[in-house]
């Protein structure tokens, strides 16, 4: 699989970047460690309390805040924590990783998260789908190459099956929504001057802020989920061919080495894995 347009969420076909046609992730996305959450702010209902005439609404909270003050040290603890990766466990899969690796990368555990990276930096150069005869790569700088494996909580398939349908029901929905706007466009970037055309996008937007998104697991272990993400950003590759090759193994092997819940990226028909973000990018 070439190094540079890839991918660039789990869960969803090949990446849109690649297509000129098509942005698939709006500028407003956010994503939660939680996994679903509309694109746009959320919306949480006013909860009221009715009082009566005879005032019992007002008996009731005094009620609760006389139990509050009985029960501070249970009310007030601390919420659950965040799954964290036992050190212990983190350390077999560094040595498991390190067995697997290539000279002149390293791998190290931090918190949750393994890092496999190139000891090196890299050459990189831009590089544009359908260049025009006699184009030349553009120098693009030179990158610190590396592979993110962060660990969470194990997500069973029925699970990830399940939010993974969510996820290509708001992408459907968000096609047909981009074409009704009817204008012309680069990515979510609309060309509106009048009143009517600006109030479709602005509809658009708005409904785009309603589709939900699930964030998604690209590997698992017998234990564990494994979110993978990589210093690719779909625009440049390695300058050197012999570089891009041995990049382009690192990951392969990393893919192998674990299990793979979609099905289309373990038959390589759609790339695997987040963009970390790139510094001054």
């Amino acid at each position: 699989m070439p190094w540079a347009c890839t991918v660039s969420l789990p869960g969803v076909r090949r990446n849109k970047l690649a297509d000129p046609r098509i942005r698939l992730v709006p500028p407003n996305k956010r994503l939660t460690e939680t996994g679903t959450e509309p694109f746009g702010s959320l919306k949480v209902s006013d909860d009221r309390i009715a009082m009566n005439e005879e005032g019992t609404g007002m008996k009731a909270i005094l009620a609760l805040v006389l139990l509050a003050l009985i029960v501070g040290t249970v009310a007030g603890a601390d919420p659950p924590a965040k799954w964290k990766l036992p050190e212990a466990e983190g350390q077999k899969w560094v040595t498991r990783v390190k067995a697997v690796a290539r000279d002149g990368w390293s791998v190290e555990l931090r918190g949750n998260e393994i890092t496999i990276q190139r000891s090196k930096p890299v050459a990189m150069v831009r590089v544009f789908a359908n260049p025009a005869p006699g184009d030349k790569p553009i120098p693009d700088g030179e990158r610190t190459i590396k592979f993110v494996l962060r660990f969470a909580a194990k997500m069973s398939m029925d699970e990830y099956e399940r939010l993974a349908a969510v996820n290509a029901a708001s992408e459907k929905e968000y096609d047909r929504l981009h074409r009704a706007v009817g204008l012309p466009h680069k990515f979510d970037d609309f060309i509106a001057t009048t009143p009517e055309q600006k109030k479709r996008v602005e509809e658009f937007r708005a409904a785009v802020a309603k589709l939900l998104r699930n964030t998604l697991p690209d590997l698992y272990t017998p234990d564990h989920s494994v979110y993978l993400l990589h210093s690719k950003d779909g625009w440049s590759s390695p300058a050197d061919e012999a570089v891009a090759a041995e990049c382009g193994d690192v990951e392969e092997t990393l893919l192998r080495y674990f299990g793979m819940y979609n099905p289309a990226a373990a038959a390589r028909r759609q790339g695997v894995g987040q963009y970390l973000a790139q510094p001054g990018r």
